[in-house]
């Protein structure tokens, strides 16, 4: 958590909330963006599981029409 948070990919949630420990406070809960972040840089089968469960919602799977048609469209012209 703390190197995804030293590079910039995602932030501890802002909940009012957190744990001190000695000059730093780090929040009891983290948001989504922290929790995929996490997902993709842990190597478990429940980890896995989940990356495919993100991505698989992350997809659309009617993207292809929609490019599809409109360069088509543009191609008859």
């Amino acid at each position: 958590v703390r190197a995804i948070e030293e590079s910039g990919i995602a932030g501890g949630d802002c909940s009012m909330c957190g744990t001190a420990d000695e000059l730093k406070v780090s929040p009891d809960y983290y948001g989504l963006d922290m929790v995929v972040a996490v997902a993709f840089r842990v190597q478990s089968a429940k980890a896995e599981i989940f990356r495919r469960w993100i991505i698989k919602k992350a997809v659309r799977h009617d993207i292809t029409a929609t490019l599809v048609v409109p360069l088509q469209n543009a191609l008859l012209n």
